[in-house]
């Protein structure tokens, strides 16, 4: 009876290890999911509050991306952020937009940058549409940071010059 039971049990193992192992395969994180290492992040951790934007775009975990995903369209990106802010973080995201010069609301561009995993994302406005870079298919899944931007960029679009009608301010006395 008790070597019954062993065999039982010994033949239940085997599948179960088996199952652990594919399971364990299945979770892991995929190289876009991977944490950035040490060196890369201080690195990118550098730009924040810094004017240094066609740095970023050079910089050697970002420029290979933005390549496969742009293609020619990185002159178009960096001819839309000739004139930006500073580099920030939005979301955990380094961030910056801007413009081409002298038009502004008309030719605009954004970068993001995962502090977590280095995916880059970028976009552009050109006669009132935004083309979208990254690998996201679907609007919904895009990073807040991209998201947040476009949904700024197309307020200010139907606003025009006018202030928001819903705002109420309340200067300090």
């Amino acid at each position: 009876m008790l070597k019954l039971r062993q065999s039982r049990w010994k033949a239940m193992i085997r599948p179960c290890t088996l199952y652990l192992f594919l399971s364990l395969l299945v979770c892991m994180p995929s190289p876009s999911q991977t944490k950035l290492s040490a060196q890369d992040h201080q690195r990118l951790m550098s730009y924040i509050n810094t004017y240094n934007s066609m740095k970023l775009l050079a910089d050697p975990l970002v420029q290979p991306q933005l390549a496969h995903l742009m293609g020619a369209q990185i002159s178009h990106l960096k001819r839309n952020l000739n004139v930006a802010g500073p580099i920030g973080v939005s979301s955990e995201m380094l961030t910056f937009s801007g413009n081409a010069p002298h038009q502004g609301m008309e030719e605009n561009g954004f970068l993001g940058v995962s502090l977590y995993n280095g995916e880059v994302y970028a976009c552009l406005l050109t006669k009132g549409k935004f083309e979208v870079y990254g690998k996201e298919k679907q609007y919904n899944f895009l990073p807040d940071a991209v998201r947040q931007w476009i949904e700024a960029t197309w307020a200010r679009l139907q606003l025009g010059i006018k202030d928001p009608p819903n705002v109420v301010l309340h200067p300090a006395r």
